[in-house]
């Protein structure tokens, strides 16, 4: 079954600290839409770097439409979900698809920094095998790590 949507929020926050700090996007990587994570930010939680991986426009689209059926709503730019569900089946697909994603982060994903996530423009950096190792690190703990030590692997 393929799902569509007529209009789509910009995001669905599953995280936020002063701006979103987890989520999905519409349009976060080369125009599809995708999850994403804080992977560091600086002492003032202004600039940020998130790894996102792309979600299929269907998956997120069937996404949107069971978060919908459970009467959540969203503005036109965000949505700050209660991630709840009026069908099981729905809360089990979600919750396989975000465990799908956040897998995914250290091995297919990009890094994005911006201060707001799809919403300012990002400059995206992939990842070398070191990065990938400091991503694990950081998904393990938790914790978004100081972005000038992610800054200085990334500029070199």
């Amino acid at each position: 079954m393929v799902h569509e949507l007529k209009t789509l929020p910009l995001g669905i926050s599953l995280g936020f600290y002063d701006g979103v700090t987890e989520g999905f996007a519409t349009d976060l990587l080369d125009g599809m839409p995708g999850y994403f994570d804080t992977v560091a930010w600086d002492s003032g939680q202004d600039e940020r770097l998130f790894a996102a991986v792309k979600v299929d426009r269907s998956s997120y689209a069937k996404l949107i439409n069971s978060l919908r059926a459970a009467g959540e709503t969203s503005t036109e730019t965000k949505w700050l979900s209660t991630w709840e569900f009026s069908d099981s089946r729905d809360q089990v697909e979600a919750e396989e698809l975000l465990r799908s994603c956040r897998g995914r982060l250290s091995q297919e994903g990009a890094l994005l920094f911006t201060p707001r996530i799809a919403v300012d423009p990002a400059r995206v950096f992939t990842m070398d095998a070191d990065l990938k190792l400091l991503l694990e690190d950081v998904l393990l703990r938790g914790t978004p790590d100081d972005l000038e030590l992610w800054m200085r692997h990334l500029e070199t």
